[in-house]
């Protein structure tokens, strides 16, 4: 019971433009820098080529920005299921749902996508 209670908290995440600024995401940007960057490093020192920068880096960035794209995906679907959930509770009238909610919820998923238009 009690490990349940730990998953179920440590499942729940963050929603909007947290999710690009939490700790975690931070970290793994940066240690990913830091990965591509020892690893042309070396690979420059142990081998180098005229090309070796544009080709190393360069796909190095384009692993971030599909990791980057599944992240703004699961952001997404992480806005989903409050959203969905409150326009359910204003349509059934379970609970009093007030329009700043409804466009507070519009405005996360603006943040979300404006990140998603900027980052391509």
């Amino acid at each position: 019971m009690a490990s349940r209670a730990i998953c179920s908290k440590r499942r729940k995440r963050q929603v909007g433009l947290a999710t690009f600024s939490s700790a975690p995401a931070l970290w793994f940007d940066l240690y990913f820098a830091a990965c591509a960057a020892i690893f042309a490093a070396g690979w420059m020192l142990v081998a180098p080529h005229p090309w070796a920068t544009w080709s190393i880096l360069g796909s190095a960035l384009i692993l971030f920005t599909s990791y980057f794209q599944v992240q703004v995906s699961v952001a997404i679907n992480s806005w989903y299921g409050p959203f969905y959930d409150l326009v359910q509770a204003a349509l059934s009238k379970s609970a009093q749902v007030m329009v700043q909610q409804f466009y507070s919820e519009l405005s996360t998923f603006a943040g979300i996508a404006l990140v998603a238009v900027v980052s391509v």
